[in-house]
């Protein structure tokens, strides 16, 4: 994942007269808002480039009818995960050394991944200032700003 300002820079460089920046986002908030204020930034640079700041998603009838689907498939027991992109089963660039590895969440105590059996086993009638005591594969990108 590029982060926005040095993303559009590498797409200025391809040359591009008009570059489109879609949010890929349900709702708006604080995080459309830094990518549209990035694109200005970006946009001020060059001028003869022209920047279009798309709307998120936000109810487009598409978003809403992969809402319907989703749900009739739960109803139905259909409901299967969508693994097409998903870094444990396909080469994704930056993860490319976890293709194959089981699922893990940053923290154990996520329910469903097959993370039930960490080790770490106890109640939860307390909180959680415990010990983060388990390995996780390093994440190519922890260190961004």
């Amino acid at each position: 994942f590029p982060l926005v300002e040095p993303a559009l820079e590498r797409v200025v460089r391809l040359g591009f007269k008009r570059i489109v920046v879609f949010p890929y986002f349900l709702f708006t908030g604080i995080l459309v808002q830094r990518i549209y204020d990035h694109t200005d930034l970006v946009a001020a640079r060059h001028p003869e480039i022209e920047f279009v700041k798309a709307p998120y998603l936000n109810d487009h009838p598409l978003v809403l009818d992969a809402f319907r689907d989703r749900v009739q498939e739960i109803l139905e027991g259909q409901n299967l995960m969508n693994c097409q992109m998903c870094k444990y089963r396909e080469q994704v660039l930056g993860f490319e050394a976890e293709v194959g590895l089981p699922q893990e969440s940053h923290h154990h105590h996520v329910e469903g991944i097959g993370s039930e059996d960490s080790g770490h086993q106890h109640s939860h009638d307390h909180g959680h200032n415990h010990s983060h005591e388990h390995g996780h594969h390093p994440y190519p990108h922890a260190d961004h700003p």
